[in-house]
């Protein structure tokens, strides 16, 4: 998109001559929206949608009550749903290793579906201990 500027020498004339310039805000990628013949910049804070999950959502939160200089600063360069769906991410992840590590020699024992179900509660319990206090809570 280019700005038209026009320039007359005098009205009566019909000396007219238009040239085209580049801004400097298209130079750096900036795009502009004609509304009513006039011309206004594309600016938007607006994040990508990220899904960032249970423990994602949570981090946010602890971000924004314990460090909110970098809630913000990630907020502003539109990067704290990418990083919390990183720390959503790694959180599924050390989920699914404790369980099946705290469960690995106690599930194969049991008939019962209520004990196993009582032993997986008792893993995914534990391993969110250890999620939140070493990935959620924490700064990232």
């Amino acid at each position: 998109m280019y700005n038209k500027t026009i320039i007359a020498d005098t009205v009566e004339s019909g000396n007219l001559q238009t040239t085209e310039e580049v801004s400097m805000f298209e130079r750096m990628g900036g795009q502009y929206e004609e509304r009513d013949g006039i011309f206004y910049p594309l600016i938007s804070m607006e994040e990508e949608h990220v899904d960032v999950g249970k423990y994602g959502l949570f981090w946010m939160e602890y971000m924004k009550s314990e460090y909110p200089q970098r809630y913000v600063s990630l907020k502003r360069c539109c990067r704290l749903r990418e990083k919390a769906a990183e720390v959503n991410e790694e959180a599924y992840r050390i989920l699914d290793e404790i369980t099946d590590k705290y469960l690995k020699g106690k599930v194969e024992h049991s008939d019962s579906t209520m004990e196993v179900w009582k032993l997986r509660e008792q893993a995914r319990m534990m391993a969110e201990e250890i999620i939140f206090a070493e990935i959620v809570n924490q700064f990232h």
